[in-house]
């Protein structure tokens, strides 16, 4: 989907924000709930940082009819298949702001997340260890060691998840 496209709900989409007849997830919902027929694609993606892969949630409620292309869009792809390779961004395009840029409180609701994503309610030491921190230097070495702790409980793959996340 191109960065610049606008994106509305469609009938399927509101009919799902107010009855959820569809089910959507919650991470789908949230994305949902966000388009407003004003914003385009790269302005939304960037109010749902949050969320590790909001450009995918985007193509996906495109593809399944909950939203659609108001202007400067492509039309969507036939099938998830069809989106399951990342594209490179076009030239030009700006990326979400970088989590070291992000104020420090926004970075903890971020590292949270990433640990609730993670580990569910079993995390919750270790995201209260993280929230506690009074500066952003705190919070790195907090962070760092939140890190180790998810190597040990998780591997090396989705504590490398948790680092990426937050510019570690």
């Amino acid at each position: 989907m191109n960065p610049k496209s606008v994106l509305q709900k469609t009938e399927k989409g509101r009919d799902e924000i107010s009855t959820r007849t569809h089910r959507l997830e919650a991470r789908k919902r949230t994305v949902l709930i966000m388009v407003d027929g004003q914003s385009d694609a790269e302005t939304l993606a960037i109010k749902v940082a949050h969320l590790d892969n909001a450009s995918e949630i985007l193509d996906s409620l495109l593809v399944d009819g909950f939203v659609e292309m108001l202007s400067g869009g492509d039309p969507p792809a036939a099938a998830p298949a069809a989106r399951a390779s990342p594209q490179p961004a076009p030239p030009g395009a700006s990326a979400p702001p970088s989590p070291t840029f992000l104020p420090l409180d926004a970075l903890k609701r971020a590292a949270v997340k990433q640990i609730d994503r993670l580990m569910g309610p079993d995390g919750e030491a270790l995201a209260m260890k993280l929230e506690a921190a009074p500066t952003r230097e705190a919070f790195h070495a907090e962070a760092r060691k939140v890190h180790q702790a998810l190597v040990s409980f998780l591997g090396e793959r989705k504590a490398a998840e948790f680092a990426r996340a937050l510019g570690l």
